[in-house]
């Protein structure tokens, strides 16, 4: 609301407040950045851009480590990733949707592929709405090709999607 109205000021100071009490959104730190330079303030643009990095960084390694992090930390990320639209973010959940052991990880990152209109997904979407073993990923998979579908050019959230290879075979030498 504040940003809409150029209101910087005001909004830097609601959107602290808000990170202090959910730490996670880190979609914050970068609109306090963007918010910063448009103020003419580069250095601590930059910091604050820094920041929004290493913690995307971090929540997204927390989500391609399930032997690290337990299954609801992993959900939460992937609640935060929701509301993200970043490369680093499509291949954290690119790699969760394909590695995850638990079922309710891999539905939940097919889910937000499709809602932050990850485009270059579509392929591993497809792959995983015929292959995956659980029938409730394999449907969310599903409903997010459907989602995808009218979307023709990459969004800004967009990663190129990873390569897969099936054997060792396939590794150039």
């Amino acid at each position: 609301h504040f940003a809409a109205q150029e209101r910087f000021s005001e909004a830097i100071s609601a959107y602290q407040k808000a990170l202090r009490y959910q730490p996670n959104f880190v979609f914050l730190h970068k609109e306090i950045g963007q918010m910063l330079a448009q103020m003419g303030k580069a250095k601590e643009s930059a910091d604050r851009l820094l920041t929004y990095e290493r913690k995307v960084y971090a929540l997204a390694k927390a989500l391609e480590s399930p032997k690290e992090a337990a299954l609801e930390e992993r959900l939460e990320v992937i609640d935060v990733f929701s509301m993200i639209e970043d490369d680093r973010v499509t291949q954290a959940l690119l790699k969760a949707l394909t590695t995850d052991p638990a079922a309710d990880v891999r539905e939940a990152s097919a889910i937000v592929l499709g809602d932050v209109q990850a485009v270059s997904a579509r392929e591993i979407l497809k792959e995983v709405s015929m292959m995956d073993e659980n029938q409730k990923v394999r449907e969310a998979a599903k409903g997010s090709i459907e989602k995808l579908a009218p979307i023709e050019n990459p969004g800004e959230g967009d990663a190129p999607a990873p390569t897969r290879v099936k054997s060792k075979e396939e590794l150039p030498k």
